[in-house]
């Protein structure tokens, strides 16, 4: 099930290269994220950029790097985020990577609604002493509202979006239940023609 995961994240990074000759973003997400685990009580992540929380199953992505060819209704765009938790001996790490597909409505205006989705992996692990980790899909949508700046070279976002990770394993042991997550986020793009 790994491979397969990480084969289609690998697909979609394949889709996307060849928009590379377009134009290309950078950019991070801020947000606030309601994670529902399964058999679990809410936590809610307030995260600067979004990702930088405390709750190592909560790797929500911070940093954005994007892709628009010929037509910039169709956009690719990477999601990825990072923690590492250390102390005590012990230290836990989480990092997610999501390859996701946006729908630009066209406007005459400079602020447009989106659509987009994607799918990724989640990969969590701990060591204190012993090593364990698995490695769950995570895939989920959402609307959004985009704002470009100036003359094209920014645009500001904001979106809701609905995703689910499934639960993770090592060994027959659950690392961490499978769990839902809505997450509201502004975010900001920075493009390179």
């Amino acid at each position: 099930m790994r491979l397969k995961v990480v084969g289609i994240v690998f697909a979609l990074a394949a889709f996307v290269a060849p928009a590379h000759a377009g134009n290309w973003s950078i950019g991070a997400n801020l947000g606030v994220s309601f994670v529902s685990p399964d058999g679990g009580d809410m936590v809610t992540v307030i995260g600067w950029p979004s990702g930088s929380g405390v709750i190592p199953i909560a790797a929500s992505p911070g940093l954005r790097v994007g892709f628009v060819g010929a037509n910039p209704e169709h956009e690719f765009y990477v999601d990825t985020g990072l923690q590492i938790i250390t102390g005590s001996g012990s230290t836990l790490r989480s990092a997610q990577i999501t390859g996701n597909y946006q729908y630009n409505f066209t406007s005459s205006g400079s602020t447009a609604p989106y659509l987009t989705g994607g799918i990724g992996i989640l990969s969590f692990g701990e060591s204190d002493g012993a090593s364990e980790g698995a490695v769950s899909p995570v895939f989920g949508g959402g609307v959004g509202v985009r704002h470009k700046m100036g003359n094209g070279n920014g645009t500001l976002r904001g979106e809701a979006r609905f995703d689910h990770t499934n639960e993770g394993k090592d060994s027959g042991d659950v690392l961490f239940p499978a769990q839902n997550t809505f997450t509201i986020k502004l975010g900001f793009d920075l493009w390179g023609k």
